[in-house]
């Protein structure tokens, strides 16, 4: 890792690296969630020696020089232990395609920890293109509890336009897990796509070239939009669909 990381960083890559959601690391450290996220999102609070300390009494294997200031290897030449990759090899993989360097994904938590599912209004969509990333911005969307759902992270997007008609129609809803990697696309799948100010927030039927030239094919159930390429650069998260709600649920498709 560049050793000019920050702290901060080194502690967002170190959860990663030891296979744990956020919850599951402040489970581990004894760190409150809350502080999790502020040191990891959008407003970067430098640990203070107390959390550091806890820190490396939950990993053994952590190097505290790599740590505190960036120097060396994520674990300490004198462990035997299982945690010891190529942090170089790591390195030079690209960010958002494998999950192998993923950000970390800002959740809603209730009272006993449980993540949330948090919806993305139409009216939010706008804000959280500039802000999926922010603790701050996600804490304060609407989010709810359903049970049923497989393991994993969800959100709730709302329906705009009319390009996956007659399925999905406009102020539907879409319930959808989180896709950490991208290799494992399944071809003509339901996706939300969150993208750049180009793209927006989609809701597309996905063919996967990335693989052999780095792109998605975006697919539209309504023939009057015809199919478009994306380059994976220009996408910030992917989400598979799990879940249709109608808003009218009387509507015959």
């Amino acid at each position: 890792m560049n050793t000019s990381s920050s702290i901060q960083t080194r502690i967002s890559f170190l959860i990663q690296y030891a296979g744990l959601t956020p919850c599951g690391f402040a489970d581990k450290t004894g760190i409150s969630v809350g502080e999790v996220y502020a040191i990891t999102g959008a407003e970067g609070v430098k640990p203070g020696f107390d959390v550091i300390a806890r820190i490396m009494l939950a990993f053994d294997f952590l190097n505290p020089e790599w740590l505190i200031l960036g120097k060396g290897k994520i674990v300490k030449s004198s462990h035997s232990g299982a945690y010891d990759p190529d942090l170089s090899a790591s390195e030079s993989l690209p960010e958002y395609i494998t999950g192998s360097r993923l950000r970390i994904l800002p959740v809603a938590v209730d009272e006993e920890g449980d993540e949330r599912i948090t919806m993305v209004p139409q009216k939010a969509a706008a804000g959280y293109l500039n802000r999926y990333h922010d603790p701050g911005f996600i804490e304060k969307l609407p989010a709810f509890n359903l049970p049923g759902l497989s393991v994993g992270t969800y959100r709730a997007f709302e329906v705009e336009g009319d390009s996956m008609q007659d399925q999905i129609q406009p102020g539907d809803w879409v319930i959808a897990r989180y896709v950490d990697d991208w290799t494992q696309i399944r071809s003509m799948r339901l996706y939300v796509v969150v993208g750049n100010e180009g793209i927006g927030i989609v809701i597309k039927r996905v063919i996967s070239t990335i693989r052999t030239d780095a792109q998605l094919i975006l697919c539209s159930d309504n023939p009057l939009y015809p199919p478009y390429e994306v380059g994976i650069g220009e996408v910030r998260e992917l989400w598979e669909v799990k879940r249709h709600l109608r808003s009218d649920p009387n509507r015959v498709v």
